[in-house]
């Protein structure tokens, strides 16, 4: 099985687009959909199932995807070792980072510091919702992530540690019932508002979830902000 045929199947996954992943992979799209082909010609099942408006993982993609994933992280590993036995440490970090605000850790300053001690090492960097980064680690497609959780959030098989807590505020309207409030718990927000809106990769937890959408509370005229910190994100640092 050709690598660079997992690795192009990966990016339509990724995509859900053969003109994205091609994009991606610097190729044209006829030269990836070929390679597609080859390697589903090869393990004997269609991949993707394919409409004019969308491209779908076939179930024997869904049970491929994460067996490619590692096959190709453990030859990035297998290539690691290697170069670290030839000499100076060389290869690729592969890195997810959620957004975030300014806080008291300094991702940029530490990436700085290990570049400027491996030069020969690589960053690839993602973001996305900071669950689908921590399974990512798991899965071994990533080496390393930041990600706002809980502790109790955290898959098991990963080690963690927290980084940072961001204390968040309530903003509601003057005449809010719970605009008198020096602290709001999580239990005593409205079940029928989302209030909490977070931006993809920024994890903001309302009942230990992540919400990645703003609901019809957000669109409320802000008079006064009221109240201190009623719940924090735990910025985390999760490797395998």
């Amino acid at each position: 099985m050709d690598l660079r045929h997992l690795k192009y199947f990966l990016a339509v996954a990724e995509t859900c687009s053969f003109t994205h992943a091609a994009a991606n992979c610097y190729v044209a799209q006829s030269a990836l959909s070929q390679q597609i082909a080859r390697l589903e010609k090869e393990v004997g099942a269609q991949l993707f199932s394919r409409t004019s408006r969308s491209v779908r993982l076939t179930a024997a993609g869904e049970l491929l995807e994460p067996l490619a994933r590692r096959i190709l992280a453990d030859v990035d590993n297998a290539q690691a070792a290697l170069d670290a036995l030839a000499g100076p440490r060389r290869g690729r970090l592969r890195l997810g980072f959620m957004q975030t605000p300014a806080s008291s850790f300094d991702l940029v300053e530490v990436m700085a510091e290990y570049h400027s001690r491996h030069p020969g090492v690589d960053f690839h960097v993602v973001n996305a919702p900071s669950s689908e980064m921590a399974a990512a680690v798991l899965s071994g497609a990533l080496d390393l992530a930041v990600v706002g959780v809980g502790p109790r959030q955290v898959p098991e098989g990963l080690d963690h540690r927290i980084l940072a807590g961001d204390p968040l505020v309530l903003i509601v309207p003057a005449d809010h019932a719970l605009a008198d409030r020096d602290v709001v718990h999580l239990a005593d927000l409205p079940e029928s508002h989302q209030l909490i809106c977070s931006l993809r990769g920024y994890s903001a937890l309302q009942g230990g979830e992540e919400s990645d959408s703003c609901g019809a509370g957000q669109r409320r005229t802000i008079r006064r902000q009221s109240g201190s910190s009623f719940a924090a994100n735990f910025p985390q640092i999760a490797t395998s």
